[in-house]
């Protein structure tokens, strides 16, 4: 029996009385007002270190307050009754399904393309997210990996401070993320705008979740829509879509990879296979695998599927082992060599020795604000979906073990996501969440449920759209605005170069951008890895401009909390002044106090 074929023959077990969804959404709004509770009691007892902050910061003024929000919004769903015009809406969607997930996909695509200028002002905020544009930049011109000029390869650090690799003799920029989500944003931006890219891929995870609820549930066209209609209505989806954050990327291609798997023919896997190469070198190795893992294991534990699961595990093999070596191939390509901190080393090696000791209190601030970044409908369905999963029907064990598998991994190694609007690291997952919905749906709707179980879905997504996304996008807004502005005002000051002291700004990191070829002006560098030859070179060649606690202070970015390297700095102010280099720029024309 095919996968797609089991699932059909377990649709429909399980089917609760029509209450069951009013309870599971009491339930749900319980819960999240308990998580909110643990949460912040967690943040009171459990004071998070400097460079976790921001964690708290979330926390605390945008998902309590929202969570407060979506469980009145959940309790009101419980009141609810029936409606005949819902019901029409939802048949007319039943009877033009590709319609409806064509407009679907073209809202998303509108939302997201939208927030990219309202919301983040056209200005990549995370060093994730400039580094997808660098490495795209670098993808458009031919080039693997950046070549730097021999005047400026005693500064490489200072220009790119963080999640670089290392190269002998500072010969070229790359990042040390994998270069998928780069590549698809350079293949875009040579027939559109590349800022396309986020709002496409989030399009096309609309498309193949629907498409693999159909695989899913042929004789259940309205579950595949629902599933669908939760992805589209997903905040987190749209707006990190607005961003070049490759998270969208690993939604799209997770589901599209899941919609071809559940074809179960010769196609369908070798397409996956496809899709897989693509979806684990998107930016680091990990999180398409660990989707990918669950179904592989179903496979090999099924005598008559078996074959198939040697498939995976021999394609998969392949594809870690070219992603594991993609910087040596880059760098023996563009005719350069690695030094010995390589990717494993760096992005896999070091945080398990630096060990996070407050990972149960940043799982669950991550809990909560995935759940509150979600259509508030999604949790109580996937709540429905909890025996299905028991009984491990179709694929509800897979999809489900995904996500305990993520946690597991994230907990040990990296709970702390950093920026992120939702919580980014189970982002290629809503997918997965949206599926085990369906599987709720179909429980809800047994009966006489359908009318109110219809009724509340309508009730939720209007509350999604009209109350709880514009709030959020409020708040990234809000969070992400004074980062751009101050962005901005380094990007263009009348200098040649601007250099970045970061003591007391937060994220003074992320202020520091330059293009990989390093041809446009001015040329900013994080003053902590300038040395004082290059610091000397640098105030020769012209004005400097300055960029301190004072514009932080402007901006509302001073955190007063600085890092070990906050003397150094303090030195190599005290040799700019010694040498008159130095210009503070002027913000509107005023120089900050």
């Amino acid at each position: 029996m095919s996968a797609g074929e089991a699932t059909v023959a377990t649709g429909e077990v399980g089917i609760a009385a029509p209450s069951d969804l009013g309870r599971a959404v009491a339930l749900t709004a319980a819960a999240i007002l308990l998580l909110a509770g643990l949460t912040l009691v967690g943040l009171v007892f459990v004071p998070l270190p400097p460079n976790m902050l921001l964690a708290g910061i979330q926390a605390k003024t945008q998902d309590v307050p929202v969570a407060i929000g979506v469980a009145a919004v959940l309790v009101g769903l419980a009141g609810l009754g029936g409606a005949a015009w819902v019901g029409a809406i939802g048949r007319a969607a039943i009877g033009h399904p590709r319609k409806a997930v064509a407009a679907m996909a073209v809202a998303v695509v509108v939302v997201s393309t939208i927030g990219c200028d309202l919301v983040f002002l056209d200005t990549p905020l995370s060093r994730d997210e400039t580094l997808a544009t660098f490495d795209a930049a670098t993808l458009a011109r031919g080039h693997l990996i950046a070549p730097v000029a021999p005047e400026h390869r005693g500064e490489v650090d200072a220009l790119q401070p963080t999640f670089m690799v290392v190269l002998t003799d500072d010969a070229g920029f790359v990042s040390q993320y994998l270069p998928g989500n780069a590549a698809i944003r350079a293949l875009i931006g040579r027939l559109a705008d590349p800022r396309a890219a986020s709002p496409l891929l989030a399009a096309l995870a609309v498309v193949a979740v629907f498409a693999a609820g159909r695989r899913l549930w042929p004789g259940r066209i309205d579950a595949a829509l629902v599933a669908a209609l939760l992805t589209a209505t997903s905040s987190q989806v749209l707006i990190t879509a607005a961003t070049p954050y490759a998270m969208t990327a690993h939604l799209a291609l997770d589901a599209l990879w899941l919609a071809l798997f559940l074809r179960d023919d010769r196609i369908g896997h070798v397409g996956a296979l496809a899709v897989g190469f693509l979806a684990t070198g998107l930016h680091q190795i990990v999180f398409h695998p660990l989707f990918v893992a669950p179904f592989v294991i179903a496979a090999l534990r099924t005598p008559e599927r078996r074959r198939v699961g040697v498939f995976y595990v021999v394609g998969y093999g392949a594809i870690g082992a070219f992603w594991m070596v993609w910087w040596t191939i880059a760098t023996v390509a563009e005719g350069m060599s690695l030094t010995t901190q390589l990717y494993a080393e760096k992005r896999m090696l070091v945080p398990l020795i630096e060990a996070q000791i407050e990972p149960a209190v940043l799982m669950l601030g991550n809990l909560l604000r995935f759940v509150v970044w979600q259509n508030p409908l999604t949790v109580p369905l996937v709540v429905l979906a909890i025996p299905a999963i028991r009984r491990r029907d179709g694929i509800a064990g897979e999809l489900a073990a995904g996500f305990a598998a993520m946690a597991i991994l994230l907990v040990v190694i990296m709970p702390y996501q950093g920026h992120g609007w939702g919580f980014r690291y189970f982002h290629g997952l809503i997918g997965s969440l949206a599926l085990l919905a369906g599987h709720g749906w179909i429980v809800a709707t047994a009966g006489t449920g359908r009318p109110r179980a219809a009724a509340m879905l309508t009730a939720a997504t209007v509350a999604a759209l009209v109350v709880q996304l514009p709030i959020q996008a409020a708040m990234a807004h809000g969070f992400h605005a004074p980062n751009a502005r101050a962005i901005r005002a380094v990007r263009e000051a009348p200098f040649p170069a601007v250099i970045v002291d970061k003591t007391d700004v937060r994220f003074g990191d992320d202020l520091v951008r330059n293009d990989p070829f390093l041809e446009k002006r001015p040329l900013v560098y994080e003053l902590t890895n300038l040395t004082s030859a290059s610091l000397a070179k640098i105030c020769a060649a012209g004005p400097v401009g300055v960029f301190d606690r004072r514009h932080g202070r402007r901006f509302g970015l001073l955190d007063g909390s600085s890092d070990r390297k906050a003397a150094r700095r303090a030195e190599l102010r005290a040799e700019m002044e010694r040498m008159g280099c130095g210009v503070a720029l002027a913000i509107d024309g005023v120089v900050p106090p």
